[in-house]
């Protein structure tokens, strides 16, 4: 059980998600992470697509189970990894064929109400994901808050991650991260002084997009509590330049 979401580029959509959770590896040690070593074969996801309209024009929505093959007939890897970094970076997309206008589950990246301003430490964030594989009802995703722990302009490692405070559980590698900010937002490109306002500000609240989180540092449940998020920029470096990806066993 893991967790994952769409994206879109180009016409097509994808499912983002970890390259562990494709593998069944460490991407540190390269170790299984299952103990009796299963390496996935396919990744199978629930789809919300349009049904039947109602007599008073609504719109009647059914879920499907979605089977997405890992590997083609060659052993080829369906997924594509970062071009720079390839699985340092723990993020993989995946094209999802034969996808139609009934598709209802929309890509994170095409949701209208995210603002684009500038996360900063200390802003909350949600992770949406699994925990232990329970849901919220009816497969919706739960969700997780922290906060943001480290410098969100600064690359961990020298990889573009970013470290969160948040009490996550296995299940939640591959969710989507927001960030959620209230007060006076200020959105990218904005100029703004305190006590001189432009005009362009938002008041109230605001949401925005962060990343892909990855699973936590160390082992312990109640150790360190900080959880890694890849930036989201390394998704559309994926989607549009991104290398096929390589069979985990020789």
């Amino acid at each position: 059980m893991a967790s994952g979401f769409l994206w879109q580029h180009d016409g097509s959509a994808y499912l983002i998600t970890n390259w562990h959770n494709v593998t069944g590896l460490d991407p540190i040690n390269g170790q299984s992470l299952s103990k009796s070593a299963i390496q996935p074969t396919h990744v199978e996801l629930p789809l919300l697509f349009k049904a039947d309209t109602t007599s008073d024009g609504r719109t009647m929505l059914k879920r499907k189970r979605y089977s997405i093959p890992l590997y083609n007939d060659g052993g080829v890897p369906s997924w594509l990894e970062h071009s720079v970094f390839g699985n340092r970076v723990d993020v993989v997309a995946i094209k999802i064929a034969g996808m139609d206008s009934s598709l209802a589950s929309l890509p994170v990246n095409s949701l209208g109400s995210f603002v684009d301003f500038e996360p900063q430490v200390g802003d909350d964030v949600f992770v949406l994901g699994y925990p232990g594989g329970v849901d919220g009802g009816h497969e919706l995703a739960i969700w997780k808050r922290g906060s943001i722990a480290s410098q969100p302009s600064v690359d961990i490692d020298q990889l573009p991650k970013i470290l969160v405070d948040t009490a996550t559980r296995k299940g939640m590698s591959g969710a989507p991260v927001i960030v959620r900010r209230s007060g006076i937002i200020v959105p990218r490109g904005v100029t703004s002084t305190p006590g001189s306002l432009s005009g362009e500000e938002i008041i109230g609240q605001a949401d925005t997009f962060l990343g892909v989180y990855s699973g936590r540092i160390g082992d312990d449940p109640m150790g360190l509590q900080l959880g890694i998020v890849w930036k989201a920029s390394v998704i559309d470096e994926i989607v549009k330049g991104g290398l096929p990806g390589q069979p985990p066993y020789p």
